[in-house]
């Protein structure tokens, strides 16, 4: 008889709504886009789409090593990249099943067109494993041992594809994120004729059904794999992936609880032999004592002596009997906790679950509100000051007017002076010390602008790279008399408009106000 076994089981999906289709009493199945999102949960990845999932097996770090294949559409297969999603999957199982042609053939003889009914198997779900005793574990597996379980996989899926049509699969997923490696196929169930058969394309009977897996076998000789050929579930009717795994995890507990019946049975059954092997002795004395009948006046002390020791021997054997009876019992307790310990267990993992998902939802709740205060926070820092510094530069370009005024004014009416007189030397000494003292205020003028404007810069970056829980007692402070800094319009000068006169005509740099540093 050959060695390895094979996996290879397929369910039907429906493209209803499941709530829905259970109150009517109707079809049962689940729909089609939780088990795409459980299948190409790598495409999903890929899109910042995250799931919590319910199968503990599943490990997060390693889902990026799946492999998705989606139609390339000329009848092939090609790797899913940027850009594919489980909604353009759906789309091609929507356009795929758009080819289908029903008919109803009418009382009169007429033949009139109907569409596919809601509860219709518009998809099969193929489920593709060597067995996990041949595979290990993946991550045990080495590179070599991976590439030829992938090889063997792939003509796995070349067998599903002859017997259903390379045309009607939409997605092949590898998984390489649980424990054994495996595929999921999916499939629309359209014959030749363009008519949607359901589960029927792999087979309706039970003969059927066998035949498709030994074909598989068959290729998996082909390939070098030792696939057996004996009915594992022989007698057993198809089964769902979700029954199947719950089957696997009962009978596995079913197991253990077997062998340790089994050993404290082994453990019972030394017991009992102990006893026969007692119980022998005692008869063998017995007989020994009808042998030597006449020696037991001589030997009647070791008579009274051998009794006793028989006395003893059965309440030893009484008290083993008691005790095996009470570990049987105890056996049969173990058995009922161990029934009970596993439905609680089963309980405590939904709970568990629905709770991480009330928190993980919580928690990005909390995220973004905080996030958005945060810039909020930010543009109301950026908006204080902004306002702070039109007002402070306002204020230097003031004093600095009231400043030039004051020093041209005498300089002016000398040279009026002169003029007057009519000393044109003096007029242009005049006009000499005016420029010069005009260029020592805008050189000072420039500096003061320049000084400014650096520390606005370095105040504005200071405040946006430090967030507003971290801002330091200084900043504090600093914040609070930017809101209420107003000195740049308590102290108006007569002379604001000549100086700014003045700046413009000698080329002096722009006062600080709307057209100043971009905030």
């Amino acid at each position: 008889m050959s060695r390895w076994s094979t996996s290879y089981r397929w369910e039907s999906r429906a493209q209803v709504d499941v709530d829905k289709a259970r109150g009517k009493g109707r079809d049962k199945r689940p729909a089609i886009g939780p088990m795409l999102s459980h299948a190409l949960r790598s495409v999903e990845r890929r899109e910042g789409i995250e799931h919590v999932h319910s199968n503990e097996r599943i490990d997060d770090a390693r889902t990026d090593d799946n492999v998705v294949w989606l139609p390339d559409g000329a009848g092939g297969l090609r790797l899913a990249g940027p850009g594919d999603s489980i909604a353009a999957v759906e789309d091609w199982i929507e356009e795929r099943v758009g080819l289908a042609v029903h008919t109803k053939t009418m009382k009169d003889g007429t033949v009139k067109p109907v569409a596919v009914r809601k509860d219709a198997t518009v998809c099969l779900e193929v489920i593709l494993q060597l067995d996990p005793e041949y595979t290990g574990k993946v991550v045990d597996m080495t590179a070599e041992q991976k590439a030829d379980v992938r090889e063997k996989l792939h003509a796995m899926v070349r067998e599903v594809q002859r017997v259903t049509g390379a045309d009607n699969t939409v997605a092949v997923a590898e998984h390489w994120d649980e424990d054994h490696p495996h595929i999921h196929m999916f499939l629309v169930p359209l014959s030749e004729d363009f008519k949607l058969v359901g589960a029927r394309i792999m087979g309706e009977s039970k003969q059927a059904y066998a035949a498709r897996h030994d074909e598989m076998r068959t290729v998996l000789l082909a390939e070098g794999y030792d696939a057996t050929f004996e009915r594992v579930d022989a007698g057993r009717g198809h089964e769902p992936v979700q029954v199947f795994k719950a089957r696997r995890d009962r009978e596995k507990a079913e197991r253990e609880l077997a062998d340790r019946n089994a050993a404290e049975k082994a453990r019972l059954h030394f017991d009992r032999q102990e006893l026969e092997a007692a119980r022998e002795e005692l008869a063998e004395a017995v007989r020994e004592n009808a042998e030597h009948e006449g020696r037991v006046d001589r030997k009647g002390v070791i008579v009274d002596q051998r009794e006793k020791e028989v006395s003893a021997a059965w309440g030893q054997i009484n008290a083993k009997s008691a005790e095996l009876d009470r570990d049987r019992e105890q056996v049969n307790a173990d058995q009922q906790a161990a029934t009970q310990g596993l439905a609680e267990a089963e309980r405590a993992r939904k709970d568990a679950q629905a709770s991480l998902a009330r928190q993980q939802a919580a928690e990005a709740a909390l995220r973004a509100r905080l996030a958005e205060e945060e810039e909020q926070a930010r543009r109301d820092a950026d908006d204080r000051v902004a306002e702070y510094e039109r007002r402070q530069m306002a204020a230097v370009g003031k004093r600095v007017d009231v400043e030039v005024a004051r020093t041209v004014a005498p300089l002016r009416a000398e040279a009026e002076a002169a003029k007057r007189s009519g000393f044109e030397e003096g007029r242009d000494l005049a006009r000499a010390a005016l420029k010069r003292k005009v260029d020592e205020l805008q050189s000072r003028y420039e500096e003061k602008y320049n000084d400014l404007a650096e520390w606005q810069k370095n105040i504005i970056a200071l405040f946006k790279s430090t967030p507003r829980d971290k801002w330091s007692p200084g900043m504090q402070m600093g914040w609070k008399k930017f809101r209420t800094a107003e000195e740049a319009r308590t102290h108006p000068t007569a002379v604001e408009a000549f100086t700014r006169g003045a700046a413009s005509r000698l080329g002096t740099p722009p006062r600080p106000g709307s057209e100043g540093p971009d905030l």
